[in-house]
């Protein structure tokens, strides 16, 4: 066979430059290379999920936040009342109202040797340093002004400070310390005919002794003295405060369907009283009780309706309770875009507490 030899040369020489192209390719020499990435440059696992699993997750992290934070909550709700329960027998603290102030009416009364005096001052500071926050401060100097009110025979006195001493005591978690003050209040206006007042006295103690876990007898404390001496008087505050304590009582012992009884009545009494703090409170118990209940869109109302109030009173640590209560509900009923919307603006208004805002 004949070989042509023009074209077997110049197949050659064209296969050995392939191969050398080949060559140098395959050394990296003559090429850019380019790194080549699947899915997401930055994954991760929420970039697996939908987005109603991602919507469930953050209301669960909500959620959470919203437990942890619910004793932090009654601590400041409890403050708030402390600061209103919290009363002057004598009339000194309206006008004296800085240490600096206190200080130099005690120097005075000390030098006159004026024991009423003194024992007012001592109040001033009790109260002063109750409605700052320093409870330990404030039962020292109420426990000093007792002191000197028994000295005096001061009746009216005796009593008034010995029910903020109770109160003091009740703030610190001290429950018998509490009763017992409460139970000389109870004496000393009982002494007086004062039957508001020693009705006051009893359901101080019941608030005690539910705090204690003690709920039936708080039960028949409330019911065999201090509901019958507020009837008796025709004392509307006394006879909603009963049915509040009754209702939260029952609510704690699994008897909801008295609980909700007892929070209607408190609320239809705060009502004819015109006392809307209480009336969001009763409003907030009687919703809690339709939840545990199961009863999820009946509490949604109530709680809509406390928050309504809770607006229009500029009441935010109530406010916040109910953002979050909201949030609770909706996510129990697995309305997730709802309990997030209202865990949102629960998460948003307690940074506007000075107490939640680091937390």
């Amino acid at each position: 066979m004949r070989v042509n030899l023009p074209l077997f040369v110049g197949a050659l020489l064209f296969l050995t430059n392939f191969s050398q192209a080949q060559a140098i390719d395959s050394l990296g020499t003559n090429t850019i290379s380019k790194e080549v990435r699947i899915g997401p440059r930055n994954l991760v696992p929420e970039d697996l999920m939908d987005s109603t699993t991602l919507r469930k997750l953050k209301v669960d992290q909500y959620f959470r936040l919203k437990i942890a934070e619910a004793g932090k909550l009654r601590d400041l709700q409890d403050k708030q009342y402390l600061r209103l329960a919290l009363a002057d027998p004598a009339g000194t603290a309206a006008t004296a109202t800085t240490l600096h102030v206190l200080d130099d009416l005690n120097r005075i009364y000390a030098e006159a040797d004026d024991t009423r005096g003194q024992a007012d001052i001592l109040i001033s500071y009790g109260l002063y340093y109750g409605k700052s926050g320093d409870l330990n401060k404030a039962v020292g100097y109420f426990s000093q002004a007792l002191r000197l009110k028994e000295s005096l025979q001061d009746k009216q006195g005796i009593a008034r400070t010995a029910e903020n001493l109770a109160l003091l005591y009740k703030a610190l978690g001290k429950f018998d310390a509490s009763i017992l003050q409460a139970r000389t209040n109870i004496k000393v206006n009982s002494s007086l005919k004062r039957s508001a007042e020693t009705a006051g006295g009893y359901l101080l103690v019941a608030q005690n002794k539910i705090l204690q876990g003690h709920y039936r007898e708080a039960e028949s404390i409330i019911l065999q003295k201090s509901l019958p001496l507020f009837r008796r008087v025709g004392n509307k505050v006394g006879r909603m405060r009963s049915f509040e304590t009754l209702g939260h009582l029952y609510y704690l012992d699994g008897k909801f369907s008295e609980a909700k009884w007892f929070y209607i009545q408190a609320n239809m009494m705060a009502d004819k009283i015109g006392d809307t703090e209480s009336k969001i409170s009763n409003l907030i118990g009687l919703a809690e009780v339709k939840y545990a209940l199961g009863e999820n869109e009946l509490a949604l109302g109530d709680y809509r309706k406390a928050e309504i109030l809770a607006i229009n009173k500029k009441s935010l640590v109530k406010l916040v309770q109910i953002k979050g209560s909201l949030g609770e509900v909706y996510r129990e009923m697995g309305n997730y875009l709802a309990a997030g919307l209202a865990f949102e603006e629960y998460s948003n208004l307690r940074k506007n507490i000075p107490e939640m805002a680091n937390l």
